[in-house]
């Protein structure tokens, strides 16, 4: 009976040591040595700032270029306005002096357009862009008297928006103004007036051969510009009556 009884304890303790053992052994409880816990490293991450740059640079270049592009198109579409402005510019100088039996030249800040006036006077008018700034030449059949000027005086300020009324009622200062020898031109004669801080400037002088006569008309401020004044001079000094067919 003892043995028995041993022989069962005897069992009994196998079965609690085998129990031990296994259950040590399981996974989950996997004991780490030093109480370290081993991390799961994870994949890094895209780091997308560190990319930008790289995009930056590969794109800079094209833009770069694209710009440039532009710009240089931009400068030549300005280049060939340009010319056709200087074009149509120098076309229409040169269509009135055909027809006004003129040779001249005239500052070229200003850009010229047709005047219209009445019949037996052909004429052009430039501006520059400043206010109450231009320069008109004028041509008419047959000689002009000084009195015809004067009356003249108040169609100017409908003529020309440039010119107010008040001042074609201004007090006009009048000397005569010596032409080229060789220009086929009488001596010249000018009228000066004046209202508030701009002068205006008419010029006339007969051809030689009584066949018609020219007028330049100017207003600006000669004395915030004085090159106004040097302009007008060169102009004149420039005129050239040739042949009337």
């Amino acid at each position: 009976m003892s043995d028995r009884k041993n022989y069962y304890l005897f069992a009994g303790l196998i079965i609690v040591v085998v129990v031990i053992f296994i259950s040590r052994n399981k996974p989950s409880q996997i004991e780490i040595p030093n109480g370290n816990v081993p991390t799961i490293q994870k994949p890094d991450k895209v780091n997308s700032s560190n990319e930008t740059p790289v995009v930056a640079k590969a794109i800079e270049p094209v833009q770069r270029a694209a710009q440039m592009q532009a710009i240089q198109q931009k400068a030549s579409a300005n280049e060939q306005l340009k010319k056709q402005v200087e074009d149509k510019n120098i076309a229409i100088k040169k269509s009135f002096g055909e027809e006004a039996f003129l040779q001249y030249t005239t500052s070229s800040k200003y850009n010229f357009l047709p005047k219209d006036l009445d019949d037996g006077m052909a004429g052009i008018v430039g501006r520059a862009g400043t206010p109450k700034e231009f320069v008109a030449i004028v041509a008419r059949r047959g000689e002009t008297s000084e009195k015809e000027i004067r009356e003249f005086l108040p169609e100017l300020s409908k003529q020309f928006p440039e010119i107010s009324p008040e001042m074609v009622s201004s007090q006009v200062i009048r000397s005569p103004m010596p032409t080229e020898k060789d220009s086929n031109l009488k001596e010249g004669m000018w009228m000066v007036l004046r209202h508030k801080d701009l002068q205006l400037y008419i010029f006339r002088a007969n051809r030689i051969d009584g066949k018609g006569s020219y007028m330049i008309v100017s207003q600006g401020n000669t004395i915030a510009n004085p090159a106004l004044v040097q302009d007008l001079q060169d102009t004149i000094r420039s005129l050239k009556a040739v042949p009337a067919k």
